[in-house]
């Protein structure tokens, strides 16, 4: 079930406020801000920043579920427009980045190296503490809960002994100041790659980095943070 679909926007002429996106998009799957929904810390779809593809505004939208997928598809099929901002405009026709079946994403192929690449940046809270290094435990912990919320399958979750059979064997990181809901955070961008000693790790930690090009890492990701492309090495 997991897709990634590109939308374009074509009533925009310059780069939208990431506030404005998830203003105008977490609507068409979280309902009104007081619901259950809008609170949950587990969402159903990823949004990223607005970017230009073939000369035009727009943005990725991942989603996980079914029932996300009918929202879209009603929302698109009502011909909706949505207002970023100050400026209205209409959804063009989505097209379909990616995808995987479940089953699909639970299989291994056998690779026992991920290099996980950060396109927007990566930063994590804990309480009152965010960082902008992704360690395997802090970046695998956003696919981890969407596979329990909504796989359908057995749970995939790596123990600290098993987190001990990962590492990262390179890394090209540098850090840039973010600002979220008028706080200020430093997060990180570049390139990370993992590797794993454990052939049962490694098992389980493919499905979660392969599901995690649909769910983002980190924190504030239906807000365009944490958006990664990730590339299996053997």
């Amino acid at each position: 079930m997991p897709a990634l679909y590109w939308l374009p926007l074509p009533g925009l002429a310059d780069v939208p406020d990431p506030a404005h996106l998830h203003a105008a998009f977490s609507a068409w799957f979280d309902g009104e801000r007081d619901s259950e929904d809008h609170r949950a810390t587990v969402k159903p779809y990823r949004l990223s920043p607005g970017s230009v593809r073939d000369g035009q505004w727009g943005l990725e939208l991942s989603i996980l579920t079914a029932e996300a997928y009918v929202a879209l598809s009603e929302r698109l099929a009502a011909g909706e427009g949505v207002r970023i901002g100050r400026h209205a405009t209409r959804v063009g026709p989505p097209e379909v980045l990616r995808g995987a079946t479940w089953d699909e994403l639970a299989a291994w192929p056998g690779e026992t190296g991920w290099q996980v690449e950060f396109l927007t940046p990566f930063l994590s809270r804990t309480g009152n503490r965010s960082s902008p290094y992704p360690t395997p435990a802090v970046v695998l912990r956003a696919p981890t809960e969407a596979w329990a919320a909504y796989s359908g399958l057995p749970g995939l979750r790596l123990s600290t002994d098993d987190q001990r059979h990962l590492w990262v064997s390179d890394m090209n990181l540098h850090t840039t100041t973010v600002h979220v809901n008028g706080h200020r955070y430093r997060g990180g961008l570049g390139r990370l790659t993992f590797r794993c000693d454990s052939d049962a790790v490694a098992h389980i930690a493919s499905s979660l980095f392969r599901l995690a090009v649909y769910t983002g890492m980190g924190s504030f990701r239906v807000k365009g943070f944490g958006v990664v492309g990730v590339t299996l090495q053997r």
